[in-house]
């Protein structure tokens, strides 16, 4: 059974905010794994269902908004 996992690590300035979230986030690395089959590519489920590839972000908080109030 083939099982990839490729992981980027990321140098530049890409940040997540707004959304609901209260803090700024820096990505920091992505890292993608994937199977042959739906049910070992990815780790968690949606609604039940598993999927043959799965992206995680890896992030610090970048800014938090809090601090400058």
């Amino acid at each position: 059974m083939l099982f990839v996992v490729v992981e980027l690590l990321l140098s530049g300035d890409y940040k997540v905010r707004d959304g609901g979230l209260v803090d700024e986030f820096k990505a920091v690395r992505l890292e993608f794994h994937w199977a042959e089959t739906s049910k070992l590519g990815s780790e968690h489920y949606i609604n039940d269902t598993a999927f043959p590839l799965e992206v995680r972000m890896t992030s610090t908080i970048a800014f938090n908004r809090n601090d400058f109030h």
